[in-house]
C-alpha cells in the first residue's frame, strides 16, 4: 500500500479495496470508524476485525466505512 493509494481510500467515498489489498487483509476498520487498516498499518495490532470467518464474509461484499459496523451486524449470525 503506497501513502498515495492509502490517502485515495481514505479521500474518496467510491474507492474500494483491489482483491489483492483484501487478499493482504486491508480492510475499513470499524475499531478506528472506517480507517484503512492492513498489514502495513500500525493500527493492526490493536483491531479486532481478524476473526478469519468475518474477513472472508467481508471479501465477499463491496463495503465502505460508513457501512462496515452494519455489514459486521447483519453477518455476525453467519458465523458459527
Amino acid at each position: 500500500m503506497t501513502k498515495e493509494r492509502y490517502k485515495n481510500l481514505l479521500e474518496n467515498i467510491e474507492a474500494t479495496f483491489t482483491p489483492e489489498e483484501i487478499k493482504e487483509g486491508w480492510h475499513f476498520c470499524n475499531d478506528y470508524d472506517g480507517l484503512p487498516v492492513g498489514p502495513d498499518s500500525p493500527e493492526v495490532e490493536f483491531c479486532t476485525c481478524e476473526d478469519p470467518k468475518l474477513k472472508t464474509l467481508a471479501k465477499e461484499s463491496e463495503f465502505r466505512p460508513d457501512s462496515f459496523k452494519k455489514f459486521c451486524d447483519e453477518n455476525s449470525h453467519k458465523l458459527p
